[in-house]
C-alpha cells in the first residue's frame, strides 16, 4: 500500500516538472486565441429589400405592366404609362385618355359619377362608358396577387382616382335621369344637391390629393366638388369586376382645370412603396436596371 502511494506521488513530481519544462523552453509561447471573425453578410444584404431580390421584383412588376397592356388591348380611350418613380415609390398609371376631340368624351359629363348605374349610364357617351368599364377592369388580379404576395400588403397600394373641376356645386331645380336607355328631366322644387345613395357605390373613406383631407362618402347630398370627385373614383372600383383585391385599396378625389375645362378624368394608379427610399438605392438600381431591360421596346 505504501509503495503504491509513493509511486503515484512521484508519478505526479515527474508530469509536473515535464509541464513546467515544456512551457520553459526559449521561444515556447502559447497559442494565441483567434479574434473573432465578422459574421459574413446575409446573401443580397446590400442589394434586397425587405429580403426580396429586386431582380425578381422587376419581374413581377414587369408582368403586372404586361398584363395591364393586355387588358387594355387595343383602346384608345384608356392610357397607359410607363413606369416612372414618383419619391420614394414606383407608379403604374392607367388613366382615361384625354382625347383631342371633345365630342369624342373625354370624361363624365357635369354631375355623373357612377358610368355603370341605371340612373346615370345613360348621361355618358358610350364610347365613354366602354373607356370606364375597360380602366375598371384594367389592373389584372392574379399579376396583382402575386406582387403583393412578394413584396407583401405594406408595399403594394391601388388608388382609385376620380377628377372634378374646383368650381362650387350649386344646386339645381332641374335634374336628368335615366329611363331605360333614355334621358328625361324632372323638375325639383325647392332646387337641391344631387343626393347619392350609398347603396350604389358603398360607403368610403376618400382623400383629396394634395391636401391630405379626408372625405367621408355616405347616403346623403353632393354638395362640393371633393365629394363629387371622390364618389367617381369608388364608383370606378364598384363597376370592377374585381372589387377584391389582393393588395390595400384607397380612393382619391383630384381638383383641377385644364387649360379652362374641368378635369372630368379617372385613373388607376399602382403603387410599390419605399423601393427608390435613399436607403435602398443598391436595391433599386438592380430593380430598375433589370426592369428597364425586361420591358425594352414597349410602348
Amino acid at each position: 500500500m505504501g509503495g503504491s502511494l509513493a509511486r503515484f506521488v512521484i508519478g505526479l513530481i515527474v508530469l509536473d516538472a515535464a509541464l513546467v519544462a515544456g512551457f520553459a523552453l526559449p521561444g515556447r509561447t502559447s497559442a494565441p486565441v483567434p479574434a473573432k471573425a465578422p459574421a459574413p453578410p446575409p446573401a443580397l444584404a446590400i442589394e434586397a429589400w425587405d429580403g426580396v431580390d429586386p431582380g425578381v421584383l422587376a419581374e413581377r412588376w414587369a408582368a403586372l405592366y404586361q398584363g395591364i397592356r393586355r387588358e387594355i388591348g387595343k383602346s384608345r380611350r384608356v392610357m397607359l404609362s410607363p413606369p416612372r418613380r414618383n419619391g420614394d415609390d414606383v407608379e403604374l398609371r392607367i388613366s382615361l385618355a384625354k382625347l383631342a376631340d371633345a365630342r369624342a368624351g373625354q370624361g363624365y359629363p357635369a354631375g355623373v359619377f357612377c358610368f355603370h348605374c341605371a340612373q346615370q349610364r345613360c348621361l355618358i357617351p358610350a364610347e365613354t362608358v366602354g373607356a370606364l368599364e375597360t380602366l375598371a377592369n384594367a389592373v389584372p388580379p392574379a399579376e396583382l396577387a402575386a406582387l403583393t404576395e412578394l413584396a407583401g400588403k405594406e408595399h403594394v397600394l391601388v388608388s382609385y382616382v376620380g377628377g372634378a373641376s374646383g368650381g362650387p356645386v350649386v344646386p339645381k331645380d332641374e335634374v336628368q335621369l335615366c329611363d331605360g336607355d333614355e334621358a328625361r328631366v324632372e323638375t325639383r322644387w325647392p332646387a337641391d344637391f344631387d343626393p347619392y345613395d350609398a347603396a350604389i357605390c358603398g360607403a368610403r373613406v376618400c382623400e383629396v390629393a394634395g391636401s391630405g383631407k379626408v372625405v367621408r362618402l355616405d347616403t346623403g347630398p353632393i354638395d362640393d366638388n371633393e365629394k363629387l370627385a371622390c364618389l367617381r373614383a369608388a364608383c370606378l372600383h364598384a363597376g370592377s369586376a374585381n372589387q377584391e383585391l389582393a393588395a390595400p385599396v384607397r380612393y382619391m378625389g383630384e381638383l383641377a382645370f385644364e387649360q379652362g375645362a374641368a378635369h372630368r378624368g379617372a385613373e388607376i394608379v399602382v403603387t410599390l412603396r419605399g423601393i427608390a427610399a435613399a436607403e435602398r438605392q443598391p436595391a433599386y438600381q438592380k430593380f430598375w436596371d433589370r426592369l428597364t431591360t425586361l420591358l425594352a421596346g414597349q410602348k
